[in-house]
C-alpha cells in the first residue's frame, strides 16, 4: 500500500489532538457529538487523508480503517477496537466510532488516547490524547442514574409528643443553600407527609397535631412534635446542599 500522511487537527468540541508524524497525518477533521438518548453510544468522527509528498487529498474510494482506545499514550492493550471500511471522497471521511463495536463509559477511564491503523500500514504515532467531550458518555450513564442522594440523612428519629428534638448534621458552610425535605411515619399507617387528619398550618406555641422544623443552622436542626400529635411519632430529615 502506498504510504500516505494523515493531517488531523481538531477544532471543535474540546478534543485534543498533535499532530501525527508517522504514516499518516491528519487535517480539518472535527469530533460531533455524542449519542446523548440511548445506548449504544457513538463519536462523530471526521479526518482528511492526504499525500505525504504533495499534500494533495488521496484518491477516492474505500479505506479499511482501524480505530482504537487505550489509556497510555503508547505501547500497552487496546481498551476498545473496530475497524470499518471508510468512504474517502477528495480525501475527507466520516465515520461514527461505536457503529461497529459500541462505545461504554469504561473506555473512557483516566486519560484516554485515540490510535488510528490505515490498511495494512503501522498504527500511527504518537497517539490522538482525548479530553472532555468522549466522557460525555459518563454524563449519559449519570442522566439516567436515579435522583441523587442527600448530603445528610437523618434516618427515622422518634420524637416524644409535646416535645422537641435537635438534630445534628454538621454540614456546614452556607446554610441558606440548605434544601430540607421532612417526613413523617407512624407505627400504624406508615410513612408520609399528607395526612388528612392533621389539616391546617403547624403553628409553634399551639397545641395540636402534627410536627415542624426551625432552628436550621450549619451544623444542626431542630423538630418540634406538637403536644396533642398523636399520629408523628418519627421524623426523617434529609438536606440537599445547593451547589
Amino acid at each position: 500500500m502506498k504510504t500516505r500522511t494523515l493531517i488531523c487537527v481538531v477544532v471543535a468540541l474540546g478534543l485534543l489532538v498533535v499532530s501525527l508524524g508517522a504514516t499518516y497525518v491528519w487535517a480539518s477533521p472535527t469530533l460531533g457529538r455524542l449519542a446523548s438518548v440511548s445506548v449504544p453510544s457513538v463519536m462523530n468522527y471526521q479526518g482528511v487523508l492526504s499525500d505525504p509528498a504533495t499534500g494533495d487529498p488521496v484518491p477516492g474510494g474505500d479505506y479499511e480503517i482501524r480505530f482504537a482506545l487505550y489509556d497510555v499514550a503508547s505501547g500497552g492493550t487496546a481498551l476498545w477496537t473496530e475497524t470499518q471500511t471508510v468512504t474517502v471522497e477528495n480525501g475527507l471521511f466520516s465515520v461514527l466510532l461505536g457503529s461497529v463495536n459500541p462505545l461504554s463509559p469504561g473506555d473512557f477511564t483516566g486519560s484516554t488516547y485515540l490510535g488510528v491503523k490505515v490498511g495494512a500500514d503501522a498504527e500511527m504515532t504518537p497517539r490522538l490524547q482525548i479530553v472532555s467531550v468522549p466522557y460525555a458518555i459518563h454524563a449519559q450513564q449519570a442522566a439516567s442514574a436515579p435522583f441523587s442522594g442527600p448530603d445528610f440523612d437523618s434516618g427515622w428519629q422518634y420524637v416524644q409528643e409535646g416535645s422537641s428534638k435537635t438534630i445534628t448534621h454538621d454540614l456546614r458552610g452556607d446554610s441558606e443553600k440548605y434544601v430540607v425535605d421532612m417526613t413523617f411515619q407512624d407505627y400504624v399507617f406508615g410513612s408520609g407527609i399528607h395526612q388528612n387528619t392533621y389539616g391546617g398550618d403547624v403553628r409553634p406555641g399551639d397545641s395540636g397535631k402534627g410536627m415542624y422544623w426551625e432552628d436550621l443552622t450549619t451544623t444542626s436542626i431542630r423538630v418540634v412534635r406538637m403536644s396533642d400529635d398523636v399520629r408523628c411519632q418519627e421524623v426523617r430529615i434529609r438536606i440537599w446542599v445547593y451547589k
